[in-house]
């Protein structure tokens, strides 16, 4: 058996944590962290990996939108 990678780089954060054994956490470019979905919610006491993100992040989802270019 060969090992293998596959970077898979999504916004759905849903979609990363079933298809995934790792997910990163990226902020303008730099990788915050790289774990298993269910640690990152743990150390982050996070329900849900969206919820993960902001506190990592530190950013509210009205601040990610206005940078991703969304709409009020």
């Amino acid at each position: 058996s060969q090992d293998s990678t596959i970077l898979l780089c999504t916004h759905d954060l849903a979609e990363a944590e079933v298809l995934a054994e790792r997910v990163g956490i990226l902020d303008r470019g730099e990788l915050l962290v790289l774990e298993p979905a269910e640690d990152l919610k743990r150390r982050y006491r996070a329900a849900t990996l969206e919820d993960a993100f902001f506190v990592a992040t530190g950013k509210t989802f009205e601040q990610e939108d206005a940078e991703e270019g969304g709409e009020d």
